[in-house]
């Protein structure tokens, strides 16, 4: 087929498309469920999960990366910054580390090694965007680590260690702040962290960056991931600072992050005040502009034997309570919808994501993807974080085998706006990957047993606003035409437009790509 034939000015507007496009994977999702309200939201993930654009399996020394299970990566300024494991010349696992990879291309940027986590910790980094430094909690050692070189900025040895929790950035405060919970699972003696990430000013912030601003005992905590909005930092716990060593009392408190010594703690929900007791929260809270929502995780007990709870942020006084699966993971609200990915397979218990109806003042249960098809669908799971974009819930499958802390085995596309037992609830489906995605202009990221992955949709060079949309459009044709015109593509430009995969991108893919566009 002859090359196409192109008017100079088609070409000078398609070429200052391509410019634009030098900034195409420059969006943010630089901490656990995209911001530090834990919404869980997004609106440009891929249209389907059939094209991996590229996938990282092997490290700086061309050996296996292994990633920690079920955490998140994040994407900060064209790059995606994830946990993995580190491992001796012997093999041995001894450290982990913070792998950081273009987003355009998957090639590793850098790598720095960090101290080794503990109890098969799944920390996702948090980007502290102003400062451009990557925070993580690894063993009992808080991070700040250079975004851009990869240095470790700074490093705070606490008394205890983090678990399963990530940092928060206060993004509307300065000088900078970020917090993060310890662990003690059901003891007591935890602590919330105030971190100072700003530069030292002896007037205006009398802290080094990565100092103790202010600490807060929590009573018990395990992998509370705070959640920040407007000045007030949420964070939710196993045990009250008063309940007796061993017992479960779950609680979500509120402190004012600039308030003075004995002034921070501004309420304290706990689930013993409506009436639900041995029931501790295990992971973080998600936040809408009058509310916070979290579920707990129960040891005992099958079925919905945990609770999710609704409270108003303004005094923390509990709404509603229901009966939920055990879970760690952050509820998905949407309006009067909120979604709860959890259960592990086995101790009663099996994964699967619920979806309930949000009345106000009460809930009530819309479906179970377990119950409600007989046990024929099981996704979703205790440890993942989905992804939610206009009723269509990007899902994982945690893993089946003890002790269920590796990476999700499976990524699925759920049609929320229908029920588990519609032909057409499952949208898409692909095995080998899935933990906690992150979403950013068009690309999602994912880790698996094999690697990181960039789910992509074929040929989404650019959208309306000059940048990937997760969809194949008209608005990808000047793009795509200029990348043909100039024959400067880069080997990441071939590869989403290679439609016939001779690994060259030339006038032979003109067919593919308009048969892709009329099918879309």
């Amino acid at each position: 087929m002859p090359m196409p034939q192109f008017k100079p000015k088609t070409i000078l507007i398609a070429t200052i498309v391509v410019v634009v496009m030098s900034a195409q994977l420059r969006a943010d999702w630089p901490t656990l469920a995209r911001h530090s309200a834990r919404p869980s939201d997004c609106t440009n993930a891929p249209a389907s999960l059939s094209f991996a654009l590229w996938e990282l399996s092997t490290d700086s020394n061309g050996d296996s990366l292994i990633f920690e299970g079920p955490a998140s990566p994040v994407v900060f300024d064209g790059r995606v910054y994830a946990y993995a494991k580190h491992f001796s010349e012997t093999g041995a696992y001894v450290s982990n580390k913070v792998v950081a990879v273009n987003a355009a291309t998957g090639g590793i940027d850098f790598e720095t090694v960090i101290d080794r986590g503990v109890l098969d910790s799944w920390s996702s980094p948090t980007i502290d965007t102003t400062n451009r430094t990557i925070l993580i909690g690894s063993g009992s050692t808080l991070n700040g680590i250079d975004a851009d070189n990869g240095d470790i900025d700074w490093a705070l040895p606490l008394a205890k260690s983090v678990v399963n929790a990530s940092f928060v950035v206060a993004d509307d405060v300065s000088p900078g702040r970020a917090f993060i919970s310890d662990y003690t699972g059901f003891g007591l003696g935890a602590s919330l962290y105030c971190i100072n990430t700003s530069p030292f000013d002896v007037v205006e912030n009398p802290f080094q960056p990565g100092e103790i601003v202010w600490q807060e005992s929590i009573g018990g905590a395990s992998g509370g991931t705070p959640a920040y909005r407007d000045g007030v930092v949420y964070v939710a716990c196993t045990a009250e600072p008063t309940t007796p060593a061993g017992q479960k009392a779950g609680h979500v408190s509120a402190y004012d992050v600039d308030a003075a010594p004995g002034q921070r703690l501004l309420w304290r929900a706990t689930l013993a005040s409506a009436g639900v007791t041995n029931q501790g929260f295990f992971g973080g809270v998600s936040l809408t502009d009058s509310h916070v929502y979290a579920a707990s995780y129960n040891t005992s007990g099958a079925g919905d034997n945990s609770t999710l709870v609704k409270i108003r942020a303004s005094d923390g006084a509990i709404e509603w309570t229901i009966p939920c699966e055990r879970t760690n993971s952050i509820p998905v609200v949407a309006n009067d919808r909120v979604y709860v990915s959890a259960g592990l397979l086995g101790f009663g218990s099996v994964p699967k994501v619920q979806a309930f109806q949000d009345l106000d003042t009460s809930a009530t249960k819309l479906w179970d993807t377990y119950v409600d098809t007989g046990g024929a669908l099981i996704l979703g799971g205790w440890t993942h974080q989905p992804v939610l974009q206009d009723g269509v819930l990007y899902c994982g499958v945690v893993s089946s085998v003890f002790p269920f802390f590796g990476p999700n085995t499976d990524l699925c596309m759920l049609d929320v706006t229908q029920t588990p037992n519609d032909p057409s609830f499952v949208v898409d489906h692909v095995p080998g990957m899935g933990s906690s995605p992150a979403v950013c202009h068009g690309r999602l990221f994912t880790t698996g047993a094999t690697g990181l992955f960039a789910i992509a949709t074929k040929a989404d060079y650019c959208g309306p606003q000059g940048t990937p949309d997760g969809e194949l459009t008209i608005d990808d044709i000047a793009c795509f035409a200029a990348l043909l015109v100039d024959g400067n593509a880069s080997s990441s430009d071939v590869r989403l437009g290679d439609f016939n995969d001779d690994d060259v991108l030339n006038g032979d893919d003109l067919p593919g790509f308009i048969a892709a566009l009329i099918g879309n």
